[in-house]
């Protein structure tokens, strides 16, 4: 089959009679939510515990982050108080930075995600 770009001609014939416009830049905005199109009273039992499964995920991520920030911090902190060569001192202060900056990014993405499942239980 002739190749078109990266696609294949039969894909970009079909998004041509469906009328799907490839994303050029990755971040742009979405319009609207899946659940947006919906009123909370439209949304039925197996909507509901979709979401609460999806928060409690995304908890458990969060602690996950959690858990790796702190063994990268007690792993830093190991090596800087037992090891007196330079080097392993330095390797040990690198790892309480990337514990903390582990930490620092779970949070951050926890917060995200949990804006978009509050802006979905709204809806």
């Amino acid at each position: 089959m002739e190749r078109f770009g990266s696609r294949s001609l039969q894909t970009y014939s079909l998004q041509r009679k469906i009328n799907i416009q490839p994303v050029q830049n990755s971040k742009m905005k979405y319009k609207k939510g899946f659940y947006e199109n919906f009123s909370k009273e439209e949304l039925i039992l197996r909507d509901h515990l979709a979401i609460d499964r999806t928060t409690l995920s995304n908890e458990s991520t969060f602690l996950a982050y959690i858990r790796t920030s702190l063994a990268l911090m007690a792993g830093g902190g190991t090596l800087f108080h037992f090891f007196a060569e330079i080097y392993i001192q330095i390797l040990g202060i690198s790892l309480v930075i990337l514990g903390i900056s582990v930490l620092i990014l779970g949070y951050r993405r926890f917060r995200k995600m949990d804006k978009e499942i509050k802006k979905i239980k709204r809806v």
